[in-house]
């Protein structure tokens, strides 16, 4: 049946009390038929601007958990249908007072006389040639000549494209028989970024078609079987003389290149002045290089960085479980700095009055509004969500510290704790993973540091107090495992160096908490592996050296030793007017214990915590602030630490100070009155704007302090043209067709001559060679737009001895592997060809997540997939 402007006839459950009926009214405009028994010139090319198209896909038409009848059990529903050709199928159950019950169930049909259904992609990309079809469906017995329209327009400014992107009419005329389907396409090409261009984020497309019904001679033609089966749809097409249908939603368009960040830190202690010089804008050139942004941003107080990092642990796109916390650890930090600082109130209501007043068409537009398109691009192109221009990193900041959104945001953070934490106490990495101890003591050690700070009382929140207890427990009960393991060894000399790592960080993580009495039966591991610490420290990361003296100062044993490892890291100390207070060993290493931005947060905890050393933390600031990326550090763990340490001290870092004086290519920056009054500013030139002389920056500081800034290059490379990285890890992918035999499905190279059709299934082969073994591990593979994910649920797979977390997403499918040892290991997955066309396949790309200097990717490939013979 179709659902028009009607109302539906009483419908009835059978089931023993009460008896149910439910009496609904069903609306929605997009589903009125267009009547036109006149006759109308036909026109060489006819006007389907007015034609409506559906674009409300919501696939819950109507929820409400409450409904009272009336005397005689009835109730009537009133709610807008969404707009999907479907069938959707109505539930209601019901009680009385009495507690009996009673359940409805019934199915309604919604579809049109005639009927679009476009086959689009999840996204396009610049450069590719596709095919875009769409199938066209009479659902009468009668004839239907009509006309079909792709229409295209940019989401962001809703100015049409088709000049740029259809390669051909757009309008196609075609003729359907009585109860018959037809495709029609049409041909595209994505256009790549000109130097001097704004790139096209999203394409809005519009498929319309208008048809009218057959002249009596074409009637004549149908076939009698059909008119006789569609007999009542017959009589109601003779009643319209026009019918119309259209379809309407918004697909992204990713880049074809990667993004590359160049970045020149910026730091001043005065008074003096300085002059800086980022060479690879100043001196270098390449034809294929896209500029994409310059950015300068510059204050008096570091604190502000770790506000601007904020927004990046929220909007991080994964869902593991140290992610997950991350988001709750930003959100309580936002909710401290506000409680803190009231003064901030007044600047966040001008930001938000300046937002309102400086962008409005971008607030609205389609691509602020979808949330699945918002989504993806931060996935694919994470600097889309950077601030454009201030007002858009006005906005973002105001959002951040809007407290109901705060309040909102933490309780499903919590929740989502509660739901991946095991029933040991432990968490795993990604859910439905093994436990794992470091993830764990990760956020053991993350509600400590909220507390230190002030921000969060986890002991005082009922929710977080019991993940909290089964999660030291958890922690008490692994050290008591080592030691009784470590005991049962034949011959053991327990005098020896028997001390992990992961051992001194339980240690320090457990030290935030000693109103958490530990068991007695794990009281004698406790102390066994605190002398173990006091005793072996010297052979150990600098990282891990932190976290024994802050475990053993916090224990209040073994203060000598304490006082050694102090010492040890002030006389093994650089310093430098650029870098501050550093470490020469502190390198980037493979592992959890050797990542330099959470090492010099941990170091600066122990100077500020053990010392009281104010002069050094500043210093060692300088060196945190050096390694900072445009809006966050190098991973959210490394951005979490990174914001701990620079909010240690200090609660005045909104006083004002004397304005720092800056020239960038020999011009002076003005901040604008808001960003004066906060003494942090940043200015964004966009690509059009940025000439090799900017490069040279000059920064004066009129007064005594230290002023932290940095210059930030961003520019594009093409993805087609990169090759595999020459590194210790080789990553290589191969493609296969998937062909079905007697013997079984066979796997064939495609090759230039045999190239994938619509409809094949191609097979993805990732081969990944390590000579170490690596942790949490990040194996994000890229897709062509031409091709359809087969296997679309994520959750643990096991394959080639290896087990992982996989996420199949719309335009990449991400491996999360916990521990990867050395040697070679294969994945595999399967895909199908749904477009016909020319596509760049992107690139696979294995990265140690919280290691990301270290990092590798296969050679980028086209896809040409043909059409169907």
């Amino acid at each position: 049946m179709a659902v028009a402007d009607q109302e539906m006839a009483p419908m009835a459950a059978a089931v023993s009390a009460p008896r149910i009926q439910v009496r609904g009214v069903v609306r929605s405009a997009k589903f009125r038929e267009t009547t036109n028994s006149g006759s109308t010139p036909a026109a060489s090319q006819p006007d389907l601007s007015g034609v409506q198209a559906r674009k409300d896909f919501r696939e819950t038409a109507f929820w409400m958990p409450a409904v009272r009848t009336n005397a005689q059990g009835e109730t009537v529903l009133e709610f807008q249908l969404p707009e999907a050709v479907t069938r959707w199928q109505l539930l209601a159950l019901a009680h009385d007072q009495q507690l009996r019950t009673g359940l409805l169930r019934q199915e309604l049909v919604t579809q049109k006389s005639l009927q679009v259904t476009p086959n689009a992609p999840r996204f396009f990309r610049e450069g590719d040639q596709l095919t875009f079809s769409a199938k066209l469906s009479n659902l009468t017995a009668q004839a239907l000549n009509g006309t079909a329209q792709l229409l295209l327009l940019d989401a962001r400014t809703q100015q049409p494209l088709e000049n740029q992107v259809l390669r051909g009419p757009a309008q196609v005329k075609f003729s359907l028989r009585g109860n018959q389907s037809q495709a029609v396409s049409w041909n595209l090409t994505l256009p790549e970024t000109a130097e001097d261009q704004l790139p096209i984020e999203a394409i809005t497309y519009r498929v319309v078609a208008r048809a009218e019904v057959a002249s009596q001679s074409e009637k004549g033609k149908t076939d009698r079987k059909l008119r006789k089966k569609s007999k009542g749809r017959e009589s109601a097409a003779q009643n319209q003389g026009t019918v119309e249908d259209g379809e309407e939603n918004t697909l992204p368009v990713l880049p074809n290149r990667l993004l590359i960040t160049e970045s020149l830190p910026l730091a001043v202690v005065g008074p003096a002045a300085r002059e800086f010089e980022l060479k690879k804008l100043t001196s270098t050139t390449s034809s294929t290089r896209r500029n994409y942004s310059l950015t300068l941003e510059m204050t008096p107080n570091p604190a502000w960085y770790a506000v601007q990092a904020l927004p990046y642990l929220m909007e991080y796109p994964y869902e593991c479980s140290e992610q997950t916390f991350s988001r709750l650890y930003a959100n309580l930090l936002a909710a401290k700095i506000l409680q803190s600082n009231p003064q901030l109130r007044t600047v966040l209501a001008e930001w938000q009055r300046a937002a309102q007043a400086g962008d409005k068409a971008a607030l609205s537009s389609k691509l602020e509004q979808n949330q699945e398109l918002k989504a993806l691009l931060l996935q694919e192109t994470p600097w889309v969500r950077d601030a454009q221009n201030e007002t858009e990193r006005m906005r973002r900041l105001a959002e951040l510290f809007d407290e109901p959104r705060l309040k909102a945001e933490t309780a499903r953070a919590l929740t989502k704790l509660r739901q991946m934490q095991l029933p040991d106490g432990a968490f795993p990495w990604f859910e439905r993973m093994p436990a794992d101890r470091y993830i764990t003591q990760l956020i053991v050690a993350g509600f400590g540091k909220l507390q230190k700070l002030g921000a969060f009382e986890a002991q005082q929140d009922p929710q977080a107090r019991q993940i909290l207890q089964n999660a030291v427990a958890y922690l008490d009960g692994e050290l008591q495992r080592d030691y009784t393991q470590l005991r049962k060894q034949p011959k053991v000399d327990l005098k020896q160096d028997h001390l992990t790592d992961l051992q001194v960080q339980a240690l320090c993580a457990r030290s935030f908490w000693p109103a958490l009495a530990v068991r007695k039966e794990a009281q004698p591991a406790q102390a066994y592996y605190q002398q173990q610490a006091a005793t072996y420290w010297l052979g150990r990361t600098r990282y891990v050296q932190a976290l024994a003296a802050l475990a053993l100062h916090r224990a209040k044993t073994q203060p000598a030793a304490v006082k050694r490892i102090l010492t040890a890291l002030q006389e093994n100390a650089l310093h430098s007017p650029e870098l501050g207070m550093y470490w020469k060993e502190v390198r980037g290493g493979y592992y959890w214990r050797e990542a330099p931005t959470e090492t010099q947060a941990t170091l600066i905890e122990a100077f500020d915590e053990v010392l009281n050393d104010q002069k050094a933390v500043d210093e060692m600031k300088l060196w945190l602030l050096s390694q900072k990326r445009v809006q966050n550090w190098a991973s959210t763990r490394a951005t979490a630490d990174a914001c701990y340490a620079l909010l240690l001290r200090g609660s005045n870092w909104l006083q004002p100070t004397k304005p720092l004086q800056v020239a960038v290519g020999g011009k002076a920056v003005q901040p604008t009155s808001q960003q004066a009054g906060t003494g942090y500013y940043k200015v964004t030139w966009p690509a059009t704007e940025i000439k090799p002389a900017q490069g040279r920056v000059t920064v004066q500081k009129p007064d005594a302090g230290v002023a932290w800034g940095a210059l930030y290059w961003q520019y594009f490379e093409q993805l087609d043209k990169i090759t595999p990285a020459a590194t210790q890890l080789q990553l290589e992918r191969r493609l296969y067709r998937e062909q079905r035999t007697a013997a079984g499905p066979v796997l064939e190279p495609l090759t230039a001559a045999t190239p994938l059709r619509v409809g094949d299934v191609l097979v993805v082969r990732l081969v990944l060679r390590a000579d170490r073994d690596l942790e949490y591990v990040h194996l994000k593979d890229q897709r062509a737009a031409g091709l359809e994910l087969i296997g679309q649920t994520s959750g643990y797979r096991y394959q080639g001895g290896l087990g992982y977390y996989e996420s199949p997403r719309d335009a990449a499918t991400n491996f999360f592997i916990s521990y990867f040892s050395k040697g070679t290991h294969t994945f595999e997955y399967r895909l199908r060809a749904a477009q016909a066309g020319n596509f760049s396949g992107g690139l696979s790309q294995l990265q140690c997540l919280y290691a990301p200097e270290f990092t590798t990717h296969s050679a980028g490939v086209r896809l040409q997939i043909a059409a169907q013979p």
